[in-house]
């Protein structure tokens, strides 16, 4: 129950009487629900003694009697039949679009707890390098617990390694590049993953096959992913430069991360190569 003392004013009482007809068509009892609930309000919002110009300046930002009447589904009285049927048309597409913004916003919403809470790929227990002249003349030391492996650097020629990886996940996640390496004479890097291989998907050793880039990793499976590029360091006698890990680009559902993967053994090249440089900058 409203006090009276906002809807006794003149222009309140002009306002609720225009609001009657404008609300007839709608069922009696959701009429008179809307008509009080707009009388309780302006009654809050009306301070006792306000002026004219404070109540109609409150009546201007309501709206119209017609307009809150269309927005509560009722016609506007007295507008032609075929504007009606497009106001009509209107609000039927108006409420569609939102509906569907709702549901999108939502799966949004769900894909994004995804992306934010799902866990990143993992190493595989196997590693190597690609190419056979690297993996004959590698060597493998280890260091306060730390492990690599090292071989020469083999100057304006392709070199690179594989290693195993496992997806731990519910959710298939594909690799799409690799991330910037560090070091500007990793030219030309390519990164590839393969495709499903009984013996790779048991945690086996089979190097060869087929690479592919995009390349998906299905949910708790193996695969292998390869890493070469064409080395141009300079490197002087017992200098040394390589990779502790690879960070990936990584799609998953609709979002893409980057994850680093760090490998047990680190992947290093050692010096002096052969080519035409100068390490010391003379």
């Amino acid at each position: 129950m409203v006090s009276g003392t906002a809807i006794n004013h003149p222009l309140v009482r002009e306002y609720l009487r225009e609001l009657d007809g404008a609300l007839a068509a709608l069922p009696a009892g959701r009429a008179s629900e809307l008509r009080e609930q707009l009388a309780a309000h302006l009654d809050e919002a009306l301070p006792p003694g306000a002026s004219d110009a404070e109540v109609a300046a409150m009546l201007k930002r309501l709206g119209s009697p017609a307009s809150l009447a269309a927005e509560a589904g009722a016609p506007i009285a007295r507008l032609p039949t075929g504007v009606r049927v497009r106001l009509g048309r209107v609000r039927a597409r108006t409420w569609a679009v939102v509906a569907m913004a709702i549901a999108l916003t939502g799966f949004g919403i769900w894909a994004l707890v995804i992306y934010l809470t799902i866990g990143n790929l993992q190493p595989g227990p196997s590693s190597g390098w690609w190419y056979s002249q690297d993996a004959n003349r590698a060597v493998i030391t280890t260091a306060n617990g730390a492990a690599q492996t090292t071989v020469p650097i083999r100057d304006a020629q392709r070199q690179g390694f594989w290693f195993s990886i496992y997806n731990p996940t519910d959710w298939t996640q594909t690799v799409v590049a690799p991330a910037p390496l560090q070091g500007t004479g990793f030219q030309d890097p390519q990164v590839a993953v393969s495709v499903f291989n009984p013996t790779v998907e048991k945690g086996g050793l089979t190097p060869g096959g087929r690479f592919t880039l995009p390349g998906s990793i299905p949910p708790h499976q193996y695969r292998l992913v390869r890493l070469r590029w064409i080395s141009t360091f300079c490197l002087a006698p017992g200098q040394q430069v390589g990779l502790p890990s690879l960070t990936l680009n990584v799609h998953v559902g609709w979002f893409t991360r980057t994850e680093t993967i760090w490998f047990s053994t680190a992947f290093d090249l050692t010096g002096p190569g052969t080519g035409r440089c100068n390490p010391n900058g003379d």
